[in-house]
């Protein structure tokens, strides 16, 4: 399993490394290293969010293109005024505190 240096966060590495007989790989490895890893046979994908964005970042092409991939590979994109009214630059409030640090949710 590889996964990002954020998502080692998130990942039980000792379990998986127990359950699959290989570690866990947060980084890229150097070209001459030798591959520890066998062929991937799948891919997982955690949830991916812009949790402080506005209509303007929405709007983006590069979020826009983005979006479109995700929802042809079958990605399911709750993104629309419907799912959450995005707040125009500016305009929006933190949800998590009162200060404006930003930080997860308890």
């Amino acid at each position: 399993m590889i996964t990002s240096p954020g998502g080692r966060r998130f990942t039980d590495c000792d379990t998986l490394a127990a359950k699959t007989g290989h570690v866990v790989r947060n980084s890229h490895k150097e070209p001459d290293a030798p591959d520890t890893l066998p062929p991937a046979n799948t891919i997982e994908a955690a949830v991916v969010a812009m949790p402080f964005s506005n209509r303007a970042q929405i709007s983006s092409p590069a979020a826009q293109t983005a979006m479109t991939n995700l929802a042809q590979w079958g990605v399911t994109v709750l993104v629309a005024d419907d799912v959450y009214k995005q707040h125009d630059p500016g305009t929006g409030t933190y949800i998590c505190s009162s200060d404006t640090s930003p930080r997860r949710q308890s």
